[in-house]
């Protein structure tokens, strides 16, 4: 089967692929929000850039006295700005790239049906419709910029539809927060490895830090029915003293791999020093607020129990970094009941409640927006198609999926009342 061939199959593939040509690395938007505008704007659909580059577009209610809802997607996506040459796979499955690059279904494939949805329902004015905000964002990949500058005081809607998951028939009610951690042991009595090694008020930081470590807990800390809710991570232990051959062949080291870069320090770092400081690093992740805060102190009574320990011999400290704040489980489970049964309405039999262990857009949303009338928004995380490989040259995307996704959006738009 050819591209042209799958275009054809359905309009929401071809606006997939219109977009998916476009290279937009982040920061990198502007020719694909040009495109959307153009597309929209051809069928009279007012679509236009707040500010910062995010394109607004919007369809009014008809005969519905459904509340608002806004649908988005992100416009940026991992890789560069070279050409994107898109193919069908082998098996006629799957849209690829010729593995060169990433294909952008992440987040092009939401972009899609919004753009297919908003021309659905502008070309069928016989079907009942609350007021659609179609919204279409900057640099979700790299610092979420775009929604942090979204001018949502132009938006009505408080229920938002983030069209932004890997997998058809997501429905995340919750999403993980980001927390950085980092333990500090410092300050301690260095010396020689075999002359002060017997020296009692000397202590090595490695040795601290490594029992600090052996307590706190890694990996998962509590799940339910909605998935992992809190997590934690170690993502580096280093003590120690580094040798000459770190300082005197800096800018070699930094174009090693990261593993290279490790071994090196490990091979060339001084061993017969007795280590005055070390660190460890974590991240934390929770849709819970109460559970974070509960790992945290459990943390902190470890931490406090080794500094009393210590004593008068070494510094032993815990930080906390939020960088992301928790996408919270709240209160619209009707909405919720609505994009269910529209699911198993299009064949999505297994979509439930869940909960994602990462980061999104969702986030910045409820925490850090308003919308025009001063209310807080209900957002929610959706997959509508099946994207495999995210982020690597090999992507690609479930076209036939995309169809269901797209027909799920608009059956759960025509359900609300």
């Amino acid at each position: 089967m050819t591209l042209e061939e799958v275009r054809n199959k359905d309009s929401v593939i071809d606006y997939f692929v219109q977009l998916a040509q476009i290279p937009s690395p982040s920061k990198k938007e502007e020719n694909v929000a040009n495109k959307i505008i153009e597309i929209l704007t051809a069928k009279g659909i007012s679509a236009q850039k707040d500010s910062y580059g995010n394109v607004i577009a919007r369809l009014d209610a008809n005969n519905s006295a459904a509340a608002p809802i806004m649908i988005s997607s992100h416009m940026d996506v991992v890789g560069t700005d070279e050409p994107v040459n898109i193919r069908v796979s082998k098996d006629g499955k799957y849209l690829e790239t010729d593995k060169t690059r990433t294909l952008g279904a992440d987040d092009k494939a939401g972009g899609a049906v919004i753009i297919d949805t908003l021309i659905y329902f502008k070309e069928h004015p016989e079907i009942p419709h609350p007021t659609i905000e179609g919204v279409f964002t900057r640099d979700e990949e790299f610092g979420m910029s775009g929604i942090e500058n979204l001018d949502t005081t132009k938006l009505l809607s408080q229920n938002a539809l983030i069209l932004d998951g890997s997998d058809l028939g997501e429905c995340n009610v919750a999403g993980a927060s980001f927390t950085n951690f980092t333990i500090f042991v410092t300050e301690g009595k260095s010396g020689h490895s075999g002359i002060d090694i017997g020296d009692k008020t000397r202590v090595s930081a490695n040795k601290v830090l490594s029992e600090l470590v052996a307590q706190i807990p890694q990996g998962v800390y509590k799940e339910n029915e909605l998935g992992t809710i809190t997590s934690i991570n170690s993502g580096l232990v280093i003590g120690g003293s580094a040798g000459m051959y770190l300082l005197s062949n800096k800018n070699n080291l930094v174009i090693t791999s990261q593993n290279q870069i490790m071994e090196d320090i490990a091979m060339n770092s001084f061993r017969n020093i007795i280590a005055s400081n070390a660190y460890a690093t974590y991240s934390i992740r929770s849709s819970e607020p109460e559970n974070e805060e509960q790992l945290k102190r459990e943390i902190l009574s470890i931490v406090n129990t080794a500094a009393k320990k210590y004593d008068g011999k070494i510094k032993i400290e815990a930080k906390f970094e939020t960088h992301l704040k928790p996408f919270v489980k709240d209160d619209n489970e009707e909405f919720v009941n609505i994009l269910i049964g529209s699911a198993k309405s299009v064949g999505l039999t297994n979509t439930k409640p869940t909960s994602f262990h990462a980061g999104a857009e969702t986030h910045v949303l409820q925490n850090d927006k308003l919308n025009a009338e001063g209310k807080k928004f209900k957002p929610l995380l959706l997959g509508v198609a099946n994207i495999l490989n995210m982020h690597s040259p090999d992507e690609m995307l479930d076209y036939e999926s995309l169809i269901i996704g797209r027909n799920w959006i608009r059956k759960t738009i025509t359900e609300l009342k």
